[in-house]
């Protein structure tokens, strides 16, 4: 019998040694930490709102241009950005060397004439 006292002895100390962390604990969640917000009232507005982005603009009626022949560009008519119209010209190539294989053309198409004036000549 005097262990069954001595074990309720114990453990009335130690339950009474826990109650001022246990009303501290209480004590804490009384104290909670408010944050001050503003309120306001909810309007409609038609003032457009700032728009932060990244990213590349481009327009949807870009036209990508190819040419039929290549060569150096001479001069530049419009910049980038520039309106411009169909019909308008935009660069103009330098045509030293266009006009170099065009005559060269030419010169073929005058040796096939002649080869063929030759050849007819021959077969009658």
């Amino acid at each position: 019998m005097n262990n069954g006292y001595l074990y309720i002895a114990i453990l009335t100390l130690l339950v009474s040694s826990c109650k001022p962390e246990i009303e501290a604990l209480n004590n804490s969640k009384k104290e909670e930490n408010y944050t001050l917000v503003e309120v306001a009232k909810v309007e409609a507005s038609t003032s457009p709102l700032p728009i932060e982005a990244i990213g590349r603009v481009s327009s949807d009626t870009e036209i990508k241009m190819s040419f039929k022949i290549g060569g150096v560009i001479e001069s530049m008519n419009a910049q980038e950005g520039d309106y411009v119209t169909e019909g308008t010209i935009l660069a103009k190539i330098r045509d030293n060397e266009i006009n170099a294989q065009v005559l060269k053309a030419q010169s073929a198409i005058h040796k096939n004439e002649r080869d063929l004036q030759r050849i007819l000549k021959m077969y009658k």
